[in-house]
């Protein structure tokens, strides 16, 4: 578990350098938010045409008055702009802080073998990608995009780092050595991980027995280990029989003998 607690750690620093990497590319990020401000505006005028068009309004009257909406919902210049290049920073550096506090929280669950780790990680790979961390899985995808290097470098770190423990985490052995911290429930049988091989099934012995020997199942037992016990029964049961009818002689002879022994004495006397 020390690998998977390792790479944890080396996902919550891959990420936070994403983010203070994204921190000094303000000009890229100026430069592709204009442009999609740009194509927002765009989109909005062309839509407000064509609604204008199909109603016989007055297309032009329509755009203008789009292109102005848009325009202040989707600044193209200016401190708005700034602000939205800001805001975008900001967001990805808290974002991160979190990722880097709930990393830490379950790299010390694992290491110290916490029995609520192993799904703990396998959940937080999952919020870390619908949620658009710098950790999840569209990042370890845009390592061949267009970002910068130094981002898309340290993104691509920090989504395969995640990756990784979520497999060593579920492996067998990860399993097993999560369950010894594991509150103990009686018959309740141990999870395997989720890359580890399916358990071999009981098969029946010939009495019906499965092969470790813990008691007869009566669902493994086969049509020939029940019709042994039948017949087995039927004996018992004419054994049984046997042993009364012979009691019942005996006693019978036994009060034949005595009615003899009784009838001579009384002729002697």
């Amino acid at each position: 578990m020390v690998a998977a607690t390792i790479l944890l750690g080396l996902c919550a620093l891959a990420a936070l350098g994403a983010a203070t990497a994204l921190l000094g590319q303000t000009t890229w990020l100026h430069d592709q938010q204009q442009s999609a401000n740009s194509t927002a505006i765009s989109r909005a005028v062309s839509s407000a045409v064509a609604q204008a068009s199909s109603s016989h309004a007055d297309p032009g009257s329509a755009s203008a008055s789009a292109s102005a909406v848009a325009t202040s919902k989707y600044p193209t210049a200016g401190s708005a702009l700034q602000d939205q290049v800001h805001q975008q920073q900001k967001g990805g550096l808290v974002m991160t802080l979190l990722l880097v506090l709930a990393a830490g929280f379950l790299a010390y669950g694992v290491f110290r073998g916490r029995y609520w780790s192993r799904w703990g990680v396998l959940g937080f790979w999952v919020l870390s990608t619908f949620t658009g961390t710098f950790a999840g899985l569209s990042y370890l995808l845009a390592i061949g995009s267009s970002l910068p290097a130094a981002f898309k470098v340290l993104a691509f770190i920090a989504s395969l780092s995640l990756i990784v423990a979520v497999v060593l985490v579920n492996l067998g052995s990860s399993t097993a050595y999560f369950a010894l911290s594991r509150p103990t429930h009686a018959g309740a049988p141990q999870r395997r991980g989720l890359f580890a091989p399916r358990p071999r099934e009981a098969r029946p012995t010939r009495a019906g027995t499965p092969a470790g020997g813990r008691g007869k199942s009566v669902l493994a037992s086969s049509a020939a280990d029940r019709g042994e016990a039948y017949v087995e029964k039927q004996r018992a049961k004419k054994r049984s029989a046997a042993n009364a009818e012979a009691i019942a002689r005996g006693a019978e002879l036994a009060r034949s003998r005595a009615k003899a022994s009784k009838s001579r004495r009384s002729t002697d006397s």
